[in-house]
């Protein structure tokens, strides 16, 4: 069997009639070439005598059941609504957990517009962004808003302030050295000036 840049067949073997044995154990060598199932999910579908029997028997086993989402949905509103960004976690790290979980919500079909993630991660971040939050909420129009364009603003403000916390100690540190060598100048000068 010829493959392209060694990862697809060119050609699938063709079934015609009589070379059924030969055919089958050519494409279960396909399937499990291409990593499309393992051999334990092979064996649910291996009867299956269409692509449609064979997605069906997949999903029934592994979409899961229309009960088992709406549950599953309850609990994952309960944790958005909760969802608030820690004191030490990035935008980044945040804006990551926050797509996850819309992600799985979706999933279990949930609809969530752009413009009510924006909302939600704009009252969930840590308080030290509340000006900024304030500064977007008022100049931007939320329901255009892009979640990239947002998380933009929000790590270049979180960037200004790491660099601000990174200078404060240095500058701290000069005028802390810088008051200590006045302060043993004028001691030295004291301690002459009673030698004299």
């Amino acid at each position: 069997m010829a493959t392209t840049n060694g990862k697809f067949p060119a050609n699938f073997p063709v079934l015609d009639g009589r070379n059924y044995d030969q055919w089958s154990i050519k494409m279960k060598a396909i399937l499990g070439y291409q990593d499309c199932v393992n051999q334990a999910i092979f064996e649910k579908i291996v009867r299956s005598e269409t692509s449609k029997v064979a997605w069906d028997v997949l999903a029934s086993s592994y979409a899961g059941d229309q009960k088992l989402k709406k549950v599953r949905l309850q609990t994952l509103r309960r944790q958005y609504e909760l969802l608030g960004m820690e004191e030490s976690e990035t935008i980044a790290t945040y804006f990551t957990r926050v797509q996850t979980m819309t992600n799985q919500m979706q999933s279990c079909g949930e609809t969530l517009s752009d413009e009510k993630i924006v909302e939600k991660i704009l009252r969930s971040v840590h308080s030290r962004f509340d000006h900024v939050t304030v500064a977007i909420e008022e100049s931007k129009d939320l329901s255009t808003l892009k979640l990239e364009e947002l998380q933009g603003s929000l790590e270049a403000h979180e960037q200004r302030m790491n660099e601000r916390k990174s200078v404060k100690p240095s500058t701290e540190q000069a005028i802390m050295a810088e008051s200590g060598n006045r302060s043993r100048d004028s001691q030295g000068g004291r301690g002459r000036s009673r030698n004299n």
